[in-house]
């Protein structure tokens, strides 16, 4: 029997390494068991493995992704215009240029002879959901899924103005709505995409890759401090998390040090600062391959989350990072910093793999009495798996009509 063909269109896609790229290049080998797949994505730069046997990779050639200290070239007159106009919109960024206008000849008649039964696009940007739109033009089969992992019109940037905000938002509902099937990332993203689009919306949530074989824990620490390890970016919303962190640390019956693998330093001076003016050890280190970074967080003593602990974002509760599932499938107990009615807290709860506090005292008392045998989670952990993930969405797939 011939297996239906499912195209994903993902500006993210391996060799560049991040969070989305992971998302569907991890997923694909469930997927491929099911599905002819090929992936519409950019050309890229970066590290990690590309899962060529297990799609048909398609990449623009127009458009060429590097990584963050990529300079900007200079604009042009009338690219500065149109850049004044659509300033602020998050439907209409840069990429709708560069990446769809720039692409949608090309694409159009690559998916016309694919003729594929699926079609998912990757938001953000908001630009691949034109792909989807597209192809339900050229193609009445077609069944589209919208998979979003960026907030777009609803998010809270208080740069734009009340006409920008409504235009957003028009442009993000009318596209959308004509979609079959809309996925996201988190429990409470759903109910506020569910209540924006006024359709159900499912949950795929990013899940861990297959964790590490070799749990021995072989670091050598020089010293009696246990270890507290973030691994990631930091950005200006996760200070005061951190700043609540170091404060608990310094009232502490138990040394600690914390350790950080940074994948960007915009924020390295900050930390650096607030944790000299709590007097507590940190070692800021630059980014590693996978395997090391999986190695020193399974044999941390605490493994690190910060967020924003304001309660005035509706889209903050959703935020699920990246460094929540990777961490899942380890040894060490997981403290996150942040609101408490975060969607991090669900799932800790329901993994038993750690706990959430916005405040000093709390935290505190957790840094003086945790024991790693009382955080070593249960059987659920394995369903935020991205294998578990991946037969989710067989099963969505398969009840589109």
């Amino acid at each position: 029997m011939n297996k239906k063909k499912l195209v994903i269109v993902s500006y993210y896609f391996p060799p560049f390494n991040n969070i989305a790229s992971r998302r569907w290049a991890e997923m694909l080998p469930q997927l491929y068991h099911h599905f002819d797949i090929y992936v519409f994505t950019t050309n890229a730069e970066g590290e990690l493995e590309i899962p060529a046997k297990l799609a048909n990779i398609i990449r623009f050639e127009n458009i060429f992704l590097k990584g963050d200290n990529t300079k900007k070239s200079k604009r042009s007159v009338s690219k500065q215009f149109l850049y004044n106009i659509r300033k602020g919109l998050r439907t209409l960024d840069s990429t709708f240029l560069n990446f769809y206008l720039k692409n949608r000849i090309s694409f159009s008649s690559n998916i016309q002879k694919i003729n594929p039964d699926y079609i998912i696009t990757s938001v953000g940007p908001f630009s691949s959901a034109l792909f989807g739109l597209r192809s339900k033009r050229l193609i009445s089969k077609i069944k589209w899924i919208v998979d979003i992992r960026d907030s777009i019109s609803l998010y809270p940037h208080f740069k734009r103005g009340f006409i920008k905000r409504k235009l957003d938002r028009f442009i993000d509902y009318s596209i959308i709505a004509k979609s079959d099937s809309v996925i996201t990332v988190s429990d409470s993203l759903a109910e506020i995409f569910s209540d924006f689009y006024l359709t159900k919306v499912h949950v795929i949530y990013n899940g861990y890759s297959e964790p590490i074989n070799d749990k021995s824990f072989n670091i050598k620490q020089d010293d009696s401090r246990k270890v507290i390890f973030y691994g990631g970016k930091i950005y200006e919303h996760q200070l005061k998390s951190f700043e609540i962190l170091c404060d608990a640390i310094s009232k502490s019956i138990v040394k600690y040090k914390i350790m950080m693998r940074l994948v960007n330093h915009e924020y390295k001076n900050n930390i650096l600062s607030i944790s000299k003016n709590f007097k507590v050890d940190i070692e800021v280190l630059p980014q590693v391959s996978d395997q090391l970074f999986k190695e020193e967080a399974n044999n941390a003593d605490i493994l690190l989350i910060l967020e924003s602990v304001e309660y005035n974002n509706k889209i903050g509760k959703g935020t699920l990072t990246g460094k929540l599932f990777n961490y899942l499938p380890l040894d060490g107990p997981i403290l996150s910093v942040c609101r408490l009615d975060s969607d991090i807290n669900i799932i800790l709860k329901r993994t038993k793999r750690g706990v959430v506090y916005d405040n000093v005292d709390n935290i505190k008392k957790f840094l003086d009495l945790v024991k790693r045998e009382s955080f070593i989670g249960n059987n659920s952990v394995t369903n935020y798996s991205r294998t578990a993930q991946a037969n989710q969405l067989i099963r969505l797939l398969n009840e589109l009509k």
